[in-house]
């Protein structure tokens, strides 16, 4: 099992962060990035949160976990707002709108103007 240090690590890596520029970015005391790597101390929040501004990824640095992140528009978000705001009636309903539409189109006839 990898632990919090070893993913520290990891992502520094793949980032190609030295530890001296890793030290500057989230101000901390000279020398406390092996310290981290080793697991003998933990990162703060605000670490954390100044890591997550230059891409690591903080969720798997805390979790073990890399999560996926999807690019969806601003309307796509919103769809998924309304849809979690329905109630499970009308969440059955929706889906069987979409699917008819979604699916049903190959069945329209194109008119030529």
């Amino acid at each position: 099992m990898s632990t919090m240090g070893s993913r520290i690590t990891k992502e520094r890596n793949r980032l190609n962060i030295n530890q001296s520029t890793f030290e500057t970015f989230i101000e901390c005391p000279r020398n406390s990035l092996w310290r981290y790597e080793q697991d003998e101390i933990p990162l703060e929040g605000t670490h954390l949160q100044r890591l997550a501004a230059i891409g690591f990824d903080v969720a798997y640095i805390l979790t073990g976990n890399r999560i996926q992140i999807m690019d969806i528009s601003i309307e796509e978000q919103g769809i998924i707002e309304q849809y979690r705001a329905m109630t499970e009636a009308s969440r059955l309903k929706l889906q069987k709108a979409g699917n008819s539409i979604a699916y049903g189109r190959n069945r329209e006839s194109v008119r030529l103007k």
